[in-house]
């Protein structure tokens, strides 16, 4: 089961700049932080470093930009 932490408002509130963690939002944000942690790993023809990517997908509204937000 995913619980988000502990969330104190701030104390001056801008509603358009709140970003409340849900359990969803911790969850991607736990899988985002296991894929950035995995080694770089190199091309063994080419020798050219790779990168670890991640793509978000679903619908309209599901807080796919706010939860890359968090993350960073």
């Amino acid at each position: 089961m995913w619980v988000p932490d502990g969330w104190d408002p701030p104390k001056r509130i801008k509603f358009s700049q709140l970003l409340i963690p849900t359990g969803d939002s911790t969850r991607t944000e736990y899988i985002i932080g296991k894929i950035s942690k995995l080694p770089v790993m190199r091309s063994e023809k080419r020798f050219e470093p790779s990168h670890n990517n991640t793509l978000l997908v679903g619908g309209p509204g599901t807080a796919k930009t706010s939860t890359i937000l968090m993350y960073c």
